[in-house]
């Protein structure tokens, strides 16, 4: 596992290049006559921090580990036997997007959209951690 400062430089140097698209999603909703509170717009920015810290965590948002090797593992689960604390943390990980996701999208007032939501965003990053990108936490 990463040190809390490695993963903290690498999450705000890649942060860094969302801003602007941030800033001009913002601006482009203003132009069309949305209105926006300033607490949903700095949710939002936290939102997007928190998405690509889980990136950061996972290793897959540190791109100078892109390569393709494929490491199929043949006992799945295995690691959750073994490590609970792993699979407790690997919970723990995923909170704040139940808290976020119906905070700032009318979408996901309903937990089963906010559960599926979680289920499938982890299970891509475990499928893409799956095949050797990114590292397993």
């Amino acid at each position: 596992m990463l040190p809390i400062s490695d993963i903290l430089i690498r999450s705000i140097s890649g942060y860094v290049f969302i801003i602007p698209v941030l800033i001009l999603y913002f601006f482009i909703r203003k132009k069309s006559g949305r209105k926006q509170s300033i607490f949903h717009i700095i949710a939002v920015f936290v939102f997007c921090y928190y998405l690509f810290g889980i990136l950061t965590v996972t290793g897959i948002g540190y791109t100078s580990t892109i390569s393709f090797r494929p490491q199929i593992s043949i006992i799945p689960f295995c690691g959750m036997i073994s490590g609970p604390i792993d699979t407790i943390l690997n919970l723990v990980l995923f909170v704040p997007l139940g808290f976020f996701l119906p905070l700032l999208y009318k979408k996901y007032q309903h937990i089963k959209n906010v559960i599926l939501t979680g289920f499938l965003f982890s299970l891509s990053i475990e499928i893409v951690q799956m095949f050797g990108w990114g590292q397993q936490i």
